[in-house]
């Protein structure tokens, strides 16, 4: 059985009920509550360091390495070490919360906040040797200053 094909019926079948719903049912937008700006960099500002520190609380460590031709050898010792739940939080707040705050502490010209940031980043990168973590708040920076400019 092709599970490929299984995958992509199923992801086409849950699209197309959504939509189905959404257009049958007649829902429109749903109000909501805008979050203060502070609240949001405050959170993602605590969740990263929040993420790291919990590394270190659990040995992380030992397996420091910024060295970015040692990549794989760490990685593999990091994830078979650190408990699992570091295998889902890591890329997340990597790849997701960081470049997000990256972002918002510079749209607000806090250079202090961005710099710390980016110290996180590369803590971070350092205990899970995943690389993406170190591209990620570029890219979400260079997304933010291309939007800016067509705007």
């Amino acid at each position: 059985m092709d599970l490929s094909r299984t995958y992509i019926l199923y992801s086409l079948s849950a699209y197309l009920v959504t939509f189905l719903t959404i257009r049958l049912a007649r829902i429109g937008k749903v109000p909501r509550a805008p979050l203060p700006f502070r609240f949001i960099q405050g959170t993602l500002s605590v969740a990263g360091p929040l993420v790291i520190v919990s590394i270190l609380a659990a040995g992380g460590l030992r397996y420091f390495n910024l060295n970015i031709l040692d990549v794989y050898e760490f990685r593999r010792d990091a994830s078979s070490n650190l408990p699992l739940i570091f295998a889902y939080l890591s890329p997340w707040t990597g790849c997701v919360l960081l470049p997000a705050s990256f972002v918002l502490a510079i749209t607000k010209k806090q250079r202090t906040h961005a710099a710390a940031i980016a110290l996180c980043v590369v803590a971070l990168f350092g205990f899970t040797a995943i690389k993406s973590i170190l591209v990620y708040p570029i890219l979400a920076f260079i997304d933010d200053e291309c939007q800016y400019r067509v705007n």
